[in-house]
């Protein structure tokens, strides 16, 4: 049987579970932070803008200087994230740029999970009052995109002419999100991810070989190391036999002189496809001319 003093405790420690919970439930919002969001929230429409934008437009508007990331993807083209914080919401435009050009951009407003029921109805309102642009609403803030297919798809006639034309391949739904993932540019940041180990795995899984060979022709730099590895280690369990074309793109795609992004348990680093695949761990040492 509990003691009458177990009992006490035991109430007294939900009791102050309670007061501490319910306070930060009923905290008023601060009215200095509000205005901070507020006044960022005013500068979406001219992010959203119909005049062409550049990557310096974007960090004058939102004042950051050269705070952000940008990632070169090759062959003329580039990915960037830019944000800042203000009261409880951040401001951020994510986007892919292909010779000067944006081809898509991403711009929204996010708060905490916990905070975003709370401003969420401010958020929108202010956003429809300065006339923003349409968007989706996700779990911690607003969302809106834009999308050139031109620019695109001039990148990737660009990259094709350097890789070769990916063949004409069936993609099974079950597959289709790890075949976008380790292809699209805007996608899999980096090599050594989890979702980027998951997505190359269901596709040797499923012996598409097929379509692990147009991920090594795709426009994602860590999905053609991710692709070049697999048919490399296939190749080594003689459970295939590398075509010479295949062979020569490998060789292209080990050779570009980009740096990828590289994940290790809590280590980032950048490398290039050639020391990547190079690694004693991941295949036996290639060496291309």
């Amino acid at each position: 049987m509990k003691s009458p003093r177990f009992w006490l405790l035991t109430s007294l420690a939900l009791i102050v579970c309670h007061t501490s919970y319910a306070s930060q439930i009923q905290e008023p919002l601060s009215a200095e932070w509000l205005a901070e969001d507020y006044k960022s929230i005013e500068l979406i429409p001219l992010l959203a803008s119909p005049t062409p934008l550049t990557v310096q437009r974007i960090r004058d508007i939102l004042g950051v200087g050269d705070d952000g990331e940008e990632e070169d993807l090759g062959f003329g083209a580039s990915t960037f994230d830019i944000a800042k914080c203000h009261g409880y919401t951040t401001l951020y435009v994510e986007g892919f740029v292909f010779r000067g050009t944006i081809g898509f951009y991403k711009v929204g407003v996010r708060a905490s999970r916990e905070r975003w029921p709370r401003i969420r109805k401010h958020v929108i309102d202010l956003w429809k009052q300065n006339h923003g642009p349409d968007f989706t609403e996700s779990d911690d803030g607003l969302i809106h995109t834009e999308t050139s297919d031109d620019v695109f798809l001039r990148y990737k006639s660009a990259v094709s002419a350097e890789l070769g034309e990916m063949k004409s391949a069936e993609i099974p739904d079950e597959l289709k999100k790890s075949f976008d993932y380790l292809t699209s540019p805007i996608a899999n940041r980096a090599f050594g991810d989890r979702d980027g180990e998951i997505a190359i795995s269901a596709l040797v899984q499923a012996q598409r070989v097929d379509l692990i060979e147009n991920v090594l022709r795709g426009f994602n730099p860590s999905g053609r190391v991710y692709a070049a590895l697999a048919l490399l280690k296939l190749s080594k369990k003689n459970e295939l036999v590398l075509s010479a074309n295949t062979i020569s793109t490998i060789a292209k795609v080990s050779n570009l002189d980009i740096a990828i992004r590289t994940v290790s348990g809590c280590i980032v680093s950048s490398r290039t496809a050639n020391e990547i695949i190079n690694e004693p761990d991941n295949s036996e040492p290639q060496t291309f001319e």
